[in-house]
Order: structure tokens, then C-alpha cells, then sequence
């Protein structure tokens, strides 16, 4: 089993690929082998060379654009910033395939047109709505919240201050973690968030609780 960290300069910092708990060692153990303290599952510790010997090394600070640009206070800095999968097109795509296919099978079925028809369109509307959401998302790691933002005309943010986060989550299936996106719930309190269709989950949680640490 892993042993606490020592009070040392030099970290190793990692998140266990079966419980994604975030894991820090002192370096002595890098390269070696032991179970995780959570789920217990045999795993690696990181080379020292993949070691993090203080957060300043990995959370450098991002250029502020979008929504953040605008919201950020004195002494606050964008650390990290996540974005929308393009999973997120992937099912209208294919609802608009299947229904071209069915309108050039059916052209002398009414009936059959009609559905057709109807699944094009439903197809079209979750196609451009994915694209409105993937282009106007933002999911921003700071100094000291974490922002999510929605929208352009109908604008929606929320906004957790790091030190009132309570619990992050990552949700995925079998072809989230395949292609790599998923959802993360950050929990305040007895309220939990979601940020849905999010690219690389499991790396924005890490960042998320470095930030916290930091």
C-alpha cells in the first residue's frame, strides 16, 4: 500500500486510472509499485520525471479570453480551461444519416417520407444545437473558483468558489473513456453541478483539486 506523503520538496502527484482518486507520494517511491488507498487496485507511482515538485510547475497560468476575460477580480488568474467533446455532434450526424437513408428508400411511400422528413429535422435542430453548445461553453479553472458558462443571448453561469467545493466526480462509459470525454460533478454543499460532454474529464479534475491544493 502507499504510504502518506512525507513533508518533502519533491512530490509525485497522480490519479489512480481505476477510482480516479488523485494520489501524491513522496518521490522516493517513483517507479515503484503499490495499491491505492481508496479502491486498493495495484498501480504504479510515475517516474520522476513525471513528477510535479510544485504546483506552480503545472498549473501555469492560461490566457484569459470569453467570459473570463471580463469576469476575472484583482489577483486572479485563469489556470485551466476545458472544452465540449465533439461526441456532442456525433448522434444528430447519424440521425440525419439514417434519415437520408430512409427518405431515398421511401420516395414513393407518403408515409415513409414523412418520417424522413421528420428525422432530418430533428436531426438538423440537435445538430446546430450541439454546435451553438460546443462553441459557446466555456469550463474555467481559476485561482479561485470554477466557472461554467453557457450561452450567448440567454447567457447561464455558475461560478463555485474553490474553497467551498466539497466533493469532484468524474462519470464515464465505455466510449467516454474510449474517445475521452464524460461528465464532472462538483458537488457544494447538497447542491451538485455538471459539466456535461467535457473533453478530457479526468484531467480537468485533476486540475481542479491542484488548484485547490494550491
Amino acid at each position: 500500500m502507499l504510504l502518506p506523503p512525507r513533508l518533502s520538496p519533491s512530490m509525485i502527484k497522480f490519479v489512480c486510472n481505476a477510482c480516479q482518486a488523485t494520489i501524491s507520494v513522496d518521490d522516493a517511491y517513483a517507479g515503484k509499485k503499490g495499491h491505492c488507498p481508496k479502491c486498493k487496485v495495484l498501480l504504479s507511482v510515475p517516474e520522476a520525471v513525471l513528477k510535479m515538485t510544485t504546483f506552480e510547475e503545472d498549473l501555469k497560468p492560461a490566457k484569459a479570453s470569453g467570459y473570463a476575460k471580463g469576469a476575472l477580480i484583482d489577483g486572479e488568474e485563469v489556470l485551466y480551461k476545458g472544452a465540449v467533446s465533439p461526441f456532442i455532434l456525433i448522434p444528430p450526424a447519424l440521425l440525419i444519416a439514417i434519415a437520408i437513408v430512409f427518405l431515398s428508400t421511401n420516395q414513393s411511400n407518403d408515409y415513409g417520407l414523412l418520417i424522413g422528413s421528420f428525422l432530418c429535422v430533428v436531426g438538423v435542430f440537435l445538430l446546430v444545437r450541439g454546435v451553438i453548445k460546443a462553441a459557446t461553453t466555456e469550463y474555467i479553472i481559476t485561482s479561485k473558483r470554477v466557472i461554467h458558462k453557457t450561452g450567448i443571448l440567454g447567457r447561464h453561469t455558475l461560478e463555485l468558489l474553490l474553497n467551498k467545493i466539497d466533493s469532484v466526480s468524474v462519470s464515464q462509459g465505455i466510449l467516454g473513456r474510449l474517445i475521452n470525454y464524460g461528465v464532472l460533478n462538483v458537488t457544494v454543499a447538497t447542491e451538485r453541478s455538471q459539466f456535461d460532454y467535457l473533453t478530457a474529464p479526468v484531467e480537468f479534475k485533476r486540475q481542479l483539486l491542484m488548484a485547490q491544493g494550491g
